[in-house]
């Protein structure tokens, strides 16, 4: 790889440190890291787009570095690479941070005009695709045991998001945006990656954070919801988007997808289906806790 680095991006480097699917280095005193790249290359040139508006406001967001033949998609081994040069030290952004890093979102130049595609579609369209491929494949115990669960709780999502979305109708005065997907501990090289971003309700990255944090540390996450509430003041049509995307398990979908395509094991959905009587208990506990802010639609197996 350092081979690499110097080839496209003519950087001497004494060392580099592979961390996950990513590599990392340092050069002239600056954070470098190499992050595979596999959506449409034409893509790439939107999220330039994007990170030169953030740059004109000022809005903290890693650099995408241009290589030797003037591209950002830089390939080896047929896989394709970007290099972002780090605009801050490694940090943790703790859900407050998270709330107001959106904020800086507000300037209308900032918007995108296009068409928002709801959660329940896409949940939908997620959940024809598993029925689908696991019908095709031979699929394992752990998950034989548990996939009826997880689509069935994905159902209660789709109907519980429905009811808010038809309940209300300023929806799109909400739309930010947000992370695909936001982990915990939530890292600035992984919150402040240019391609991550998505136009989205803002709520989505506080749902994705609080679901992470369950699994890493579930002590946490009820004091994490209710600092956040506290400061944010969400009204009844954000509590209740933000419930129904607690009550949809991402969590268990992202590694089912990955095991789908052979990029894990089915192992790594032990932790998960472990932990299922658990996370009822969250849902019951922050269903109560949102209730203090906001009216929320009434489910009876959460009362």
């Amino acid at each position: 790889m350092k081979d690499f680095i110097n080839f496209y991006y003519g950087l001497k480097i004494d060392s580099i440190k592979q961390v996950n699917d990513y590599y990392t280095f340092v050069f002239s005193d600056d954070i470098y890291y190499l992050i595979n790249y596999n959506q449409d290359i034409k893509r790439i040139y939107h999220y330039i787009d994007f990170s030169n508006k953030l740059s004109r406001y000022n809005i903290k967001s890693h650099i995408i570095v241009i290589n030797k033949d003037n591209k950002y998609i830089s390939t080896i081994d047929d896989n394709n690479y970007i290099l972002l040069k780090i605009v801050s030290k490694n940090e943790e952004i703790s859900i407050i941070d998270i709330y107001n890093y959106q904020k800086l979102f507000l300037n209308e130049k900032l918007t995108v005009n296009k068409n928002y595609l709801s959660w329940s579609q896409l949940w939908s369209t997620k959940n024809d695709y598993f029925e689908t491929a696991l019908n095709e494949i031979k699929i394992d115990n752990i998950i034989d045991i548990s996939i009826d669960y997880y689509l069935g709780l994905s159902e209660n999502a789709i109907m519980y998001y429905n009811l808010t979305t038809q309940n209300y109708n300023h929806r799109d005065y909400y739309l930010t945006w947000c992370h695909k997907r936001i982990y915990y501990p939530n890292m600035s090289i992984n919150y402040l990656n240019p391609i991550s971003y998505i136009y989205d309700y803002g709520v989505r990255d506080i749902a994705e954070y609080l679901k992470s944090a369950f699994f890493n540390d579930e002590s946490l996450v009820l004091n994490e919801l209710s600092t956040f509430l506290k400061i944010c003041k969400l009204d009844n049509f954000n509590a209740n988007l933000l419930f129904s995307r607690l009550l949809y398990p991402s969590y268990y979908f992202d590694i089912l997808e990955k095991w789908i395509n052979k990029k894990c094991s089915s192992n790594e959905l032990i932790k998960i289906v472990e932990k299922q009587k658990q996370y009822e208990i969250f849902l019951k506990k922050a269903y109560q806790v949102l209730s203090e802010y906001a009216l929320l639609f009434h489910i009876d197996y959460l009362i």
